[in-house]
């Protein structure tokens, strides 16, 4: 069996960690459960969310 190995250069890993970001970050606003995992989002933390998210994408 052969395995495939390859190295992402700087840019392919800044757009997967953003990715990424994006893809939790939209999971914990589509459940509601705030980031440090013991309860509910509260407005302010979905605001602070949404912030990121749009930050993250250069709106």
């Amino acid at each position: 069996m052969s395995k495939l190995f390859f190295e992402m250069t700087e840019t392919e890993a800044q757009l997967q960690n953003i990715f990424n970001s994006l893809g939790y970050a939209q999971y914990q606003m589509s459940t509601g459960i705030n980031g440090y995992g013991n309860g509910t989002m509260t407005r302010e933390e979905h605001q602070e969310t949404e912030r990121s998210v749009l930050s993250s994408l250069g709106v």
